[in-house]
């Protein structure tokens, strides 16, 4: 498992600081009304060189409620992340962290999220839990060995082992 020497937490709370020290007005804003996952990733790469303050305010916030697993919607919209590109370091290493500790501490939310997700990001969900940064591999695999008894997981299981490790 990598250790990363930067906090991605402290990351986040200083874009959420700036954010509002920003000094934008509602109007310069590239999401005015609703900052939200839609308006970042039909925005993404405004945010990421204009605004990239706002850009992990709105990723903080949603990253907060994928983590609630209130809404099934909430999980999947943030995993759907997985596909937007150019993606930065930062940002993978986020999405890696935020889906890893999910797959762990809710299987059955984080299943669910990766269940809706389109074909194409559900493949790179799956293959960056095959390699976790964040948690131990043996956690994730234990998560996805017990969903293969699962009818409702057994296919996703059985995509995710037919993945070669890395």
């Amino acid at each position: 498992m990598h250790r990363f020497s930067i906090d991605l937490s402290v990351r986040l709370v200083a874009g959420i600081l700036f954010a509002g020290c920003s000094g934008l007005s509602t109007a310069d804003r590239i999401c005015p009304s609703s900052a939200n996952l839609q308006c970042l990733r039909a925005n993404y790469a405004k945010f990421t060189e204009s605004q990239y303050q706002e850009f992990w305010a709105i990723l903080s916030s949603a990253a907060a409620s994928m983590a609630d697993c209130k809404k099934a919607s909430d999980v999947k919209d943030f995993m759907e992340l997985v596909s937007l590109n150019p993606r930065s370091a930062d940002l993978d290493e986020f999405l890696s962290e935020k889906i890893e500790r999910l797959v762990v501490k809710d299987p059955t939310c984080a299943l669910k999220g990766i269940q809706g997700l389109t074909p194409s990001s559900r493949s790179l969900v799956l293959q960056r839990l095959r390699r976790p940064d964040f948690v131990e591999e043996s956690q994730i695999r234990k998560v996805f060995s017990d969903a293969q008894s699962s009818s409702a997981f057994k296919a996703l299981a059985d995509d995710f082992f037919s993945l070669p490790a890395q």
